[in-house]
């Protein structure tokens, strides 16, 4: 296909230099060679390598890129068109940076032979069109492979537009997708165009109207829950009781026993004879003598000695 592959050969010079023609890769990014080759020209590189699919009535052109089936692809890169260091400007007007793309060149004077040029470029997502920049000059591709002259070597030298949908993505949908006020019809036109919610709207993005709702609002209703019918799940609980329970034996294998349920006995305690307990004697009247020796009638305490009796 056009643009993907490619099928200029590679040759050797009268000093057995392998040259090829320069040519855009898929991308249109990078200045690149064809991969396609006489195998025996290219004997260092094809010694070691799998017998090789061909598509050409000569059979010892061959691809080595495998990846493709055996397609020759130019992805052999030369140069970088978005690099801005690169001063290698081969024709006049050539532009290398962030904004730059690879064209196929073709150079009519003396004899026609394929080039490339690397011009500043810019999708253009409102009209539709890839606009290429060189000198004060701007060049519009409208279709794939168009072709335009170079205006500084007055017809001798003519590139051509690549694949819009390779370097304009976006080309292959409506503007913004329609930012959501709109629908995308593919069938009515050449490309793909915006048909907006608002008859008025007319932009080619349906930039001009508001989202619909906010032109028809409409009360949000809640949607309805539905839960799952509510089940009981059935709850397994354990027996009041303990389960039969079997204790290995040494001499019988497994014995049975019976559950033990716990339970509390009455405790009989014997009966408690309360002896009477003995008082002590009643104290008798304590008899106080006088010197002489002579009972007093009736008990008293004895007088403390004061601190100056002698």
């Amino acid at each position: 296909s056009k643009d993907f592959f490619c099928s200029n050969s590679r040759f050797k010079d009268e000093n057995n230099n392998l040259l090829g023609y320069p040519i855009c890769n898929p991308a249109h990014t990078h200045v690149s060679v064809c991969d396609l080759g006489d195998k025996n020209d290219m004997v260092e590189l094809t010694s070691n390598h799998e017998p090789f699919e061909t598509y050409f009535e000569n059979t010892d052109l061959v691809s080595l890129f495998e990846q493709a089936d055996g397609c020759p692809i130019p992805h052999l890169n030369i140069k970088d068109c978005r690099d801005e260091k690169d001063k290698t400007h081969a024709l006049t007007d050539e532009v290398f940076g962030k904004s730059s793309n690879c064209f196929n060149t073709i150079i009519k004077q003396p004899k026609e032979k394929p080039y490339t040029m690397c011009l500043k470029s810019q999708c253009n997502e409102e009209d539709q069109v890839l606009e290429v920049f060189i000198g004060e000059f701007t060049f519009k591709c409208q279709n794939d492979f168009q072709i335009h002259s170079h205006p500084s070597y007055f017809g001798a030298v003519t590139f051509e537009c690549p694949r819009l949908s390779i370097v304009c993505p976006g080309f292959n949908s409506c503007p913004a997708s329609c930012s959501g006020k709109g629908v995308c019809d593919y069938s009515s036109f050449d490309r793909p165009r915006c048909v907006c919610f608002d008859e008025n709207d007319k932009s080619v993005g349906c930039f001009g109207s508001f989202p619909r709702h906010a032109v028809n609002p409409e009360p949000a209703s809640p949607a309805p829950i539905s839960l799952p019918p509510a089940s009981l799940v059935p709850i397994w609980l354990p027996p009041a009781s303990p389960a039969p329970m079997s204790v290995p034996s040494s001499n019988f294998g497994a014995m049975w026993l019976p559950p033990v349920t716990p339970t509390l006995s009455p405790v009989s305690l014997p009966p408690v004879s309360l002896s009477p307990v003995p008082l002590p004697p009643t104290l008798s009247p304590i008899s106080i003598f006088s010197p002489s020796n002579e009972a007093i009638g009736s008990p008293m305490l004895a007088p403390m000695p004061s601190a100056s009796s002698p």
